[in-house]
Parts: structure tokens; C-alpha cells; sequence
């Protein structure tokens, strides 16, 4: 159980990108509104993990009403899941996603894809559309 979730806080520790470097949301204006609808679907990662976990698969929902949903499915014999949920904003290049706890996390707009930036503000996953 330990293993669990020390193997859960160190994917949401990945995952998690830091709050206060983030733009203010409420910048999101006509323009920013306008381009949510390019970018609605469902993209996926495969995600490399530690210890006895084979990894996990991520899924990324993004709704044409500015909401979204991430869901983590982790590869061990148990097949945990993790979901968040909440609303994203998209801006120039990138697309921010906020949960229900405030937690930030940033992703890189690319063609068909998305680039998840991790916590040191590197291009980490790439979350393929799928739909």
C-alpha cells in the first residue's frame, strides 16, 4: 500500500506544475474562448513509472465547454486509477487545465498533439489526439 502511494505522489509531483507561475485565469478573453473549440478531443500518453508499476496510461479529455478530464491509469496487478477534473483555458501556445483543488498543470500546443510541461518547466509527455 506504501508503494501506492508513494507511487502516486511521485506522478502527481511529475505532473504537477506550479501554481504562481502561471498566468492569471481570468485573462482568458474572446479570443482565448474562441479557440477552445480547436482543440476539443481526446488525447493519450504512455507514461513510464518506478518500482513494480509498468507504467500508466494517461488520458486527456478536453471538452468543447472549456472542461476537462485526466485520467491516470496505472499498469500493476490492482489496474489503480486516478481522475481529475475541472476547466482549461487555452492561451497562444498552450493549454492550462486547473482541478477542483486549484492545481495547475500546462500543456504545449503542437499539431496533432500536446506536451505535458512537468514542475522544472520541461516538456515532459506527449498526448497524442486520438479523437
Amino acid at each position: 500500500m506504501k508503494r501506492k502511494i508513494l507511487l502516486f505522489l511521485a506522478i502527481l509531483s511529475i505532473f504537477t506544475a506550479c501554481a504562481k507561475d502561471q498566468p492569471d485565469s481570468s485573462t482568458c478573453d474572446a479570443t482565448c474562448k474562441a479557440e477552445i473549440p480547436k482543440f476539443f478531443g481526446v488525447y493519450k500518453a504512455k507514461i513510464p513509472c518506478e518500482n513494480d508499476c509498468k507504467g500508466t496510461n494517461a488520458t486527456l479529455w478536453l471538452n468543447q465547454d472549456g472542461t476537462y478530464k485526466l485520467e491516470f491509469a496505472f499498469i500493476t496487478p490492482d489496474s489503480e486509477t486516478e481522475t481529475q477534473s475541472g476547466k482549461y483555458e487555452v492561451s497562444k501556445d498552450f493549454i492550462t487545465v486547473t482541478n477542483r483543488y486549484q492545481e495547475v498543470r500546462k500543456f504545449k500546443i503542437l499539431a496533432n498533439s500536446l506536451l505535458m510541461i512537468d514542475e522544472e518547466k520541461n516538456l515532459s509527455h506527449e498526448f497524442k489526439k486520438i479523437k
